[in-house]
């Protein structure tokens, strides 16, 4: 989706963590690190601190979940990011 469009490629891969998230009963409240794979890191590194930064204030978060950005070649040619997030889910249980 979106080729060549960094920001919007960055928007849906926010959008489909959170339904990911969603899925296992968590949200990036519980989220405590991210791993960012940009394809071009020199390019796009600016646009992708706006829309993190962006993304993450309009959901409240303070602090941000820990992040590490790495530039790398991605899976798929015409893909410009991808991201990995670890969340920390506490359920109740019997131990």
């Amino acid at each position: 989706m979106y080729p060549g469009d960094f920001r919007a490629q960055l928007w849906r891969t926010y959008h489909n963590l959170t339904e990911l998230l969603k899925s296992e009963g968590a949200s990036w409240h519980d989220v405590v690190r991210t791993t960012c794979y940009i394809r071009d890191i020199e390019r796009d590194d600016d646009a992708f601190n706006c829309v993190r930064n962006e993304f993450y204030r309009a959901l409240g978060l303070a602090p941000f979940p820990a992040s590490t950005g790495i530039q790398a070649r991605i899976c798929r040619s015409d893909l410009l990011v991808e991201i990995e997030a670890m969340a920390i889910l506490c359920r109740g249980g019997n131990a």
